[in-house]
């Protein structure tokens, strides 16, 4: 798993393997677990789960799905849409794939654009500004390896040319 990630990463040219290295490096090769709530997921101790609003399935409910390698949280109390039906993501009928979709890009989206708006304001510290391109580009791949089957990929072309300008950038900084 840990080769999959690293060889995506290294043909999209996000990061080359010395860079991945390094940031594992700081981080002494141990990745902290934490809990992060957002509109988006829910990430504990390395499950993913992703939240489905309302308006985006037809059963007008906030819920969750299991995240791109279909985890689920055990002792999660809020209503889940898919492991408490016990369907896998592709097999909830009427999911707004659109919507839901929209939304992953526009935060994908607004996350990259404040990182670019740091890189050329020169508001964050080289090594934080690595350390949140990096972050975003696992990010992008855990919601490409999440619409792989289930949608499309396509959308999210714009989040990959927005990382590779960023890449670009910090390139041009450490020169």
């Amino acid at each position: 798993m840990k080769k999959n990630i690293l060889a995506i990463i290294n043909e999209l040219g996000l990061a080359t393997a010395p860079e991945i290295e390094s940031v594992l490096k700081e981080l002494h090769g141990e990745v902290k677990k934490r809990t992060l709530f957002s509109n988006l997921k829910i990430l504990e101790e390395g499950k993913m789960i992703f939240k489905l609003l309302q308006e985006e399935n037809p059963y007008g409910v906030e819920g969750y799905l299991p995240g791109p390698n279909m985890e689920t949280e055990d002792g999660f109390d809020i209503k889940k849409i898919v492991v408490r039906l016990g369907l896998q993501a592709r097999d909830v009928h009427g999911v707004e794939w659109g919507l839901f979709s929209e939304r992953v890009l526009d935060a994908l989206m607004n996350e990259i654009s404040a990182l670019q708006e740091d890189l050329e304001k020169g508001y964050d510290d080289p090594k934080n500004i690595e350390m949140r391109y990096f972050d975003l580009s696992i990010e992008y791949h855990e919601f490409y390896g999440f619409f792989f089957d289930r949608y499309d990929t396509g959308f999210l072309d714009p989040v990959v040319e927005m990382l590779n300008e960023c890449k670009s950038m910090i390139n041009k900084k450490e020169m």
